[in-house]
C-alpha cells in the first residue's frame, strides 16, 4: 500500500476526500492491478472467515500434547 502509518493514511484519504475503507480499497486494487470488485470480495470473505474463528473460539480449548492453548505464564 502506499502508506507507511496510519496517520499517513488517513492524510492521503482526506486529502483524497474519501473515507478511509474507500482509500484503502482503491489503493490495494491498484497495488494488485485489480479490479476493486475483486478486492472488495476478498476482503468481505477474510472479515467472514475472522468472524467465524472469533464465533468458535474456544479459551479452554488445549492440542493433544498439551502444549498448545495454555494462556502465558500457566503451566
Amino acid at each position: 500500500m502506499a502508506f507507511n502509518t496510519i496517520e499517513e493514511m488517513i492524510r492521503q484519504a482526506e486529502a483524497q476526500n474519501l473515507p478511509i475503507w474507500q482509500y484503502i480499497l482503491r489503493t490495494e486494487a491498484a497495488d494488485q492491478d485489480a479490479p476493486e470488485e475483486e478486492i472488495f470480495e476478498n476482503m468481505r470473505r477474510m472479515y467472514q472467515a475472522m468472524r467465524q474463528a472469533d464465533a468458535a473460539y474456544d479459551k479452554d480449548l488445549r492440542s493433544a500434547s498439551g502444549l498448545s492453548g495454555r494462556g502465558r505464564g500457566k503451566a
